[in-house]
């Protein structure tokens, strides 16, 4: 992770997006910055979208790739960061099962969602695909059981470093929680 001080932004600097071989035409040599002449990958070289995979039925049989989706959404919810479509989570095409986020500087807005579907509450424009894909794995993602405890250490690091107001996380976490319990 490399922080720009001037402008306080983030940028995340990743060594292996793979094991494919990598030829000249894969990448790009960019400036940025953070630093000059580096390596941007193409998308689809050896990364791809979420949602360009959603369009065919190669997710069908992954679990393991729609469970982790889901997870990562809740805790996007959670945390209420970073815009939650499928189009900010990147899948390696080296068949290593795993996905990567990214995309997190937005804070989403103040409005609670009206809608009692989980899916919905955790993903922005959920498409009926979407909604036959993931909605399944809802109930058996990670949730925190609990509100935290404003003394607690990760309300503190979270508070402090990242700004995160946690009574309004209590308050996702509890609707996220109540959602799942009417689903049931």
């Amino acid at each position: 992770m490399i922080k720009i001080i001037n402008t306080n932004q983030y940028y995340l600097k990743q060594k292996s997006i793979g094991n494919l071989p990598i030829s000249e035409n894969d990448y790009e040599l960019v400036t940025t910055k953070v630093e000059t002449n580096i390596k941007v990958f193409r998308r689809g070289s050896h990364v791809n979208r979420l949602i360009e995979l959603e369009k065919d039925d190669s997710l069908n049989d992954d679990k393991q790739i729609c469970q982790a989706c889901v997870q990562h959404f809740y805790l996007r919810y959670i945390l209420n960061i970073g815009d939650s479509g499928t189009w900010n989570i990147l899948l390696r095409r080296d068949n290593i099962k795993g996905i990567c986020g990214i995309d997190f500087e937005e804070i989403r807005s103040g409005k609670a969602k009206k809608n009692n579907h989980p899916l919905m509450i955790i993903m922005s424009k959920v498409s009926k695909r979407q909604q036959e894909l993931y909605s399944s794995y809802t109930n058996d993602i990670e949730i925190f059981k609990n509100k935290i405890h404003l003394d607690d250490p990760l309300a503190k690091t979270l508070s402090t470093s990242f700004k995160i107001n946690i009574e309004e996380m209590n308050e996702r976490i509890e609707q996220y929680a109540n959602c799942i319990q009417k689903k049931k």
